[in-house]
């Protein structure tokens, strides 16, 4: 195994990231010319809904996104271009299904976007710059780490890349699969056995959802601005309707960065209970679609954030 780059110039492309970015888009291709996919995409494009197929596909997207995890830690990546890989794995096989078909695949957002009404992450702009931060933090915890904090890493990860939100759409499978790249990784070096993070339904009553899971963690973290009145999007809002929209994502940028440099080594994520005790059960955690991304222009508020991408 190799752990990803320490110092890297951001929006580099390396060698290996165009290699595992062309066999990835190999596989995806060979995919996408079976029978099962074409049924797939018709029915799609005409309304129909057929649960065994998106079934199909979702289960073909788990094998092509673990092939390409396990090409990725075999390889010596930037933090930023193992979190735009996975992103580009996790998006091709359902995006269809969500008739999100403009979605750029392995490419950071270029407009503001909402977290349901419940978070409004950091502008834009800030992604690559935010990222860069979490490497550096990343890197260090990484290599403190013991076989026993690999959920806590795993769950610490997959809050940050929700955090920062650098995606249009799939940053939720991108997340759950950085939490898979953190357990692969400390499974390979310590030697325990690896398997994916497996996420129940929501619909059952066991556990606690993935979305009150990071709601309650970005609280612990003070990673976005919110008191007991409002949410983070309630305080955007407000900021916005009195043309102060730039102050809520200074804020939030500045919230972000300051967390991600207190973080120095693994012990440092100990220190938040809740997030140690969430993470104890990172394998009970149920899927739940309330924090679905959305772009401010998609809710009204273009007006107050600037232009809107297409």
């Amino acid at each position: 195994m190799r752990e990803p780059k320490g110092e890297v110039e951001l929006s580099f492309r390396s060698e290996e990231f165009l290699k595992i970015e062309t066999q990835l888009r190999e596989l995806v291709d060979a995919f996408k010319s079976t029978e099962e996919y074409r049924t797939a995409s018709t029915k799609f494009s005409t309304g129909q809904e057929d649960p065994n197929l998106e079934k199909q596909l979702r289960a073909a997207g788990e094998i092509l996104s673990e092939h390409i995890l396990e090409l990725l830690i075999d390889e010596q990546l930037s933090l930023e271009e193992i979190v735009l890989l996975l992103h580009e794995s996790t998006t091709p096989l359902w995006v269809m299904q969500d008739g999100d078909e403009t979605l750029q695949h392995g490419e950071f957002r270029a407009y503001n976007v909402s977290i349901g009404e419940e978070v409004v992450p950091p502008r834009h702009e800030d992604v690559q710059k935010l990222v860069g931060a979490f490497q550096s933090s990343f890197m260090k915890v990484m290599e403190s780490a013991t076989q026993e904090d690999a959920n806590l890493i795993a769950l610490w990860s997959l809050i940050i890349i929700n955090a920062i939100h650098p995606f249009a759409d799939g940053n939720g499978r991108t997340a759950r699969k950085m939490a898979d790249y953190v357990r692969k990784s400390l499974s390979q070096r310590f030697g325990f056995e690896y398997r994916p993070l497996n996420y129940g339904s929501a619909s059952t009553p066991e556990g606690e959802t993935l979305a009150m899971v990071v709601a309650t963690v970005f609280s612990e973290l003070n990673l976005f601005p919110a008191t007991s009145d409002e949410n983070a999007f309630t305080s955007y809002k407000a900021r916005a309707s009195a043309g102060n929209a730039e102050s809520y994502f200074d804020g939030v940028t500045a919230q972000i960065l300051d967390h991600l440099k207190k973080v120095n080594t693994v012990a440092d994520l100990r220190v938040f209970g809740k997030l140690a005790l969430l993470s104890s059960s990172l394998d009970r955690i149920q899927l739940s679609s309330k924090h679905k991304t959305k772009s401010l222009g998609e809710l009204g508020m273009a007006e107050v954030v600037g232009a809107q991408s297409s």
